[in-house]
Parts: structure tokens; C-alpha cells; sequence
């Protein structure tokens, strides 16, 4: 699969907000131990859905809403939420000032508000973010009278002087993952930050994701070591890794596949 390819069918990102206020049915969230992406059955539209579209649209004007509540101390930018705002202070204290930052599957723009409340004295914000037509346009529609935020249905071109490439629980969800992480590699940022990816020592393998009624969507899990790989190839070096403090049950995986503790990771990658 070409990149241009992977742009139309990429799946919007887990949004963690969603999976922490939303009632699922099924107790285990993945089935299956798969070899291919495509090997996984899928029923329904995913992540496309009417009650998805509805709920991320909902869950991006309550970011809003309680981001305007606090007074000095933004109190929603906690543990991984901090992890951007902070790579993002860096980055625009080294610039006088300014900062640009990419985010592939960026949703509808709430990892930008809690971005806003963070930084202090950021005269210069330039944020992208990659997504689906329907985010694109619901998205335009929340921030219309802010220029300092973009929306993309594909790569934005003659994007230069990046200072961060980001994108949280999206990367599981691209088939030719590889292939999308070597085309945001091209953009040369100065860091690299991937939050919440299932991954760990095992072989790279595909499950099917049931958090939703009615829709099953395929899923990778990866092994760490291939996704640095990836990115070396790329031109950059692992700086950093965490895990997420929420974990999920996979008893119903093989224990040679189940994810350590049931919690994704954080990985930052710099240029080498």
C-alpha cells in the first residue's frame, strides 16, 4: 500500500478520553492473534461511525469548555497529556519563541488546547494536524477564528522546519505502518513523539478491536525493537520511553502476546 493510499484509509485516533468516560460491552477490548492487518474480519464502518463522529465532536467542545474553567494551572494537562505540551515548551524556548508541530490523527484538536494552556510565552504556534474529511471539517468548524491550527486531509506540502511530529493511538490502526512512518520521517522534526502504542517483545501481530457496538476494526500490536528500527532507518535515535499508568485485560491473549501489564507506551524519537 502507497502512502497516498494509507492517507484515505487511516483510522482516526483512539481519543483516551473516550475510552475512560465511555461504557464498553465486551470485557476484553481485542480477540484474536492474527499474522496480517488484513487478516482480521471487519463489520461496521469503525471508526467512522455516526456515534463516534458524535462523541469526538462532543468530547473536543468539553475540552474547550473545561479548558477555559482553571485559573493559572491548567488541571486537565496531566500525566501522558503533559508529554507534548512539554516537548513543545522545549522546542519554542530553543526557537525565540515559536513552535511547529505536525500531528498525524490529531482528532479534533484537543491535544492543541491543553497545548494552548500549557505553554507560557509562545509568541508563534503553528499546528497541523492529518485527518479524516469529517474531522477536517468539524474541526475547521470548532476553531474557525483561529489561525494558529490546521487541518489536513493529506500531507500537508512544503511543510518545513518542524520542531515535532506527533500522533497518539493511531499508528496501530495503519495498515502499511512502516510506510506512514517513513513518510512523516521525511518531514525532518527535530523530535519525533508516538503516545500510546501497543507494543513490546513480542512478534508483531494483528487483533481485532471490539470497543465499539456493532463495529470491529483492525489492529496491530507491535515489537518495540521493529518500530525503533523503522525509525532509525528514518533518521532518528530513541530518546525516551514510558508507559501509560491505565492498563487493559488481555487474560484472553497467549502470555507470549499479551502486553506487559495491559499498558500502552510512550516512545520520543529524536533526529540522529
Amino acid at each position: 500500500m502507497d502512502i497516498k493510499t494509507c492517507i484515505k484509509q487511516f483510522i482516526p485516533p483512539i481519543l483516551l478520553e473516550l475510552y475512560r468516560n465511555r461504557t464498553f460491552g465486551p470485557r476484553y477490548l481485542w480477540e484474536g492473534i492474527y499474522l496480517h492487518y488484513y487478516d482480521v474480519s471487519t463489520i461496521g464502518p469503525g471508526f467512522a461511525c455516526d456515534s463516534w463522529i458524535n462523541s469526538a465532536v462532543t468530547e473536543a467542545q468539553d475540552a474547550i469548555a473545561i479548558s477555559k474553567r482553571y485559573g493559572s494551572i491548567p488541571m486537565e494537562v496531566i500525566e501522558e497529556y503533559a508529554l507534548l505540551p512539554m516537548l513543545a515548551s522545549i522546542a519554542f524556548q530553543r526557537n525565540g519563541g515559536k513552535v511547529r508541530i505536525l500531528d498525524f490523527g490529531g482528532g479534533l484538536g484537543i491535544t492543541y488546547v491543553r497545548l494552548l494552556r500549557s505553554l507560557v510565552e509562545c509568541q508563534v504556534i503553528d499546528y497541523h494536524i492529518v485527518e479524516l474529511e469529517w474531522a477536517c471539517q468539524a474541526g475547521s468548524r470548532l476553531f474557525e477564528h483561529d489561525s494558529r491550527i490546521h487541518f489536513h486531509r493529506s500531507f500537508p506540502d512544503n511543510l518545513t522546519e518542524v520542531d515535532v511530529v506527533h500522533m497518539n493511538s493511531v499508528l496501530q490502526y495503519i495498515e502499511d505502518y512502516a510506510g506512514l512512518l517513513k513518510a512523516l520521517c521525511a518531514y525532518r522534526a527535530t523530535y519525533f513523539l508516538i503516545g500510546e502504542l501497543y507494543a513490546g517483545d513480542f512478534t508483531t501481530f494483528a487483533s481485532s478491536h471490539k470497543g465499539m457496538p456493532e463495529t470491529v476494526v483492525p489492529c496491530w500490536f507491535f515489537n518495540v525493537d521493529e518500530i525503533i528500527g523503522i525509525m532509525k532507518q528514518g533518521g532518528y535515535s530513541l530518546i525516551f520511553k514510558g508507559a501509560l499508568k491505565e492498563g487493559y485485560n488481555f487474560d484472553n491473549f497467549p502470555k507470549a502476546y499479551r502486553v506487559d501489564h495491559g499498558r500502552a507506551c510512550n516512545l520520543l524519537f529524536a533526529q540522529s
